[in-house]
C-alpha cells in the first residue's frame, strides 16, 4: 500500500507503518481537515482481480490409445491446465476416476498433475482446473481402455481315426474385454493339407493369428496327429502270374495279398477268392 499525504502546501509519499498512521493523524488533529488530505493506492494481490474468465484442462495420454481406442499396457495420463492471457493463474487440479480403476478425488496444486491407470477394461477419469480468482472450467470426462490378455482360442481335438481326404478342426476364439478385430474369428475351421497319394498319422492343420481390437494376439495351431490316407492298397498278385501260360483245365489256385501301411487293408477280394481254383476251361469260339 502506498500513502501519498498532502499537509500544509507539502505532499511526502510512504508505505505506512502503525507510527506513520499514529502520527499523521496527531497532525490532522492539528492542522483541520482542510489543510490535511490523503490519497492511498492499495494494490490487490492474489485474488484475481477482475479475472473472471475460467481455466482450460487438456489431457494427454502416455501411451496414444490405438484407433479403436484402447491400450494394451499400463497408461500415464497427464492433465495440463492453462489460464487466459493477463488472468490469475492456474490454482490447481481436481480429478477423479471411476469403473475398472477407481481413484478418490485428488487436488494438485499448481498446472500440471499425473496419473497412472494399471487395471484392464473401461475407467471414466473426471477432471476440472481452478484458477487463484476462483473461477472453475466446466467438469471434463474422458475414458481409458486397458486389455492386456490375448484372445481366448478352442479348438477340437483330433478323433484319432483314419480319413480318406483332408479333414478340418473347427475353433472358437472369444475375447471378454476389447472384442475381436474380427467377427469371423469368433469360429473358424483349421484344415490339413496332405498331397494325394500320401498317407499319414501325423498331418498338421494350417494355423490363424487371432487378434482382439487393443492389438492383443493368439495363434491357433498348427494342430498334429490328425491320420490321413489319400494312398490307395497295394495289390500283390502272385498267381495266375502275369505272363504265365496255363494247360487247359490245368489246376491253377489263385494266389495273390493286398497290403496298406496307412489306415491298413479293410478288405481283400477278388474274382475268385485267395487260395481257389481259378477258371483255365478253353473257351470256344463262336461261329
Amino acid at each position: 500500500m502506498t500513502l501519498s499525504v498532502t499537509a500544509l502546501g507539502a505532499t511526502s509519499s510512504t508505505t505506512p507503518s502503525f507510527d506513520n498512521c499514529t502520527y499523521l493523524h496527531a497532525i490532522a488533529a492539528a492542522t483541520g481537515p482542510a489543510a490535511l488530505s490523503f490519497t492511498v493506492t492499495v494494490p490487490v494481490v492474489g485474488t484475481g482481480g477482475g479475472d473472471t474468465t475460467p481455466p482450460t484442462t487438456t489431457l494427454a495420454l502416455s501411451p496414444q490409445p490405438n484407433g479403436a481406442g484402447w491400450n494394451n499396457s499400463n497408461v500415464t495420463a497427464t492433465l495440463t491446465a492453462t489460464d487466459n492471457s493477463g488472468g490469475s493463474g492456474v490454482k490447481q487440479i481436481t480429478y477423479s476416476a471411476t469403473g475398472a480403476q477407481t481413484v478418490a478425488t485428488t487436488v494438485a496444486q499448481g498446472a500440471t498433475a499425473t496419473a497412472g491407470f494399471t487395471s484392464e477394461g473401461q475407467t471414466t477419469l473426471n477432471f476440472f482446473a481452478v484458477d487463484n480468482a476462483g473461477n472453475s472450467d466446466s467438469p471434463n470426462q474422458a475414458v481409458v481402455m486397458i486389455d492386456k490378455s490375448a484372445p481366448s482360442i478352442s479348438c477340437t481335438a483330433p478323433d484319432g481315426k483314419w480319413h480318406p481326404a483332408d479333414v478340418s478342426i473347427p475353433c472358437t476364439a472369444i475375447d471378454s474385454l476389447s472384442g475381436l478385430q474380427s467377427s469371423m474369428d469368433s469360429s473358424f475351421t483349421l484344415t490339413t493339407a496332405v498331397p494325394v497319394g500320401t498317407e499319414t498319422n501325423n498331418a498338421s492343420t494350417g494355423s490363424l493369428t487371432v487378434c482382439d481390437q487393443a492389438g492383443n494376439c493368439s495363434n491357433a495351431g498348427p494342430i498334429g496327429a490328425n491320420m490321413i490316407d489319400e494312398k490307395p492298397p497295394t495289390i500283390m498278385l502272385a498267381i495266375p502270374a502275369n505272363g504265365a501260360t496255363y494247360s487247359a483245365n490245368q489246376a491253377v489256385n489263385a494266389s495273390y495279398s493286398c497290403s496298406d501301411s496307412g489306415s491298413g487293408v479293410a478288405s481283400c477280394a477278388g474274382t475268385v477268392a485267395n487260395g481257389s481254383a481259378t477258371d483255365t476251361t478253353p473257351m470256344v469260339p463262336l461261329r
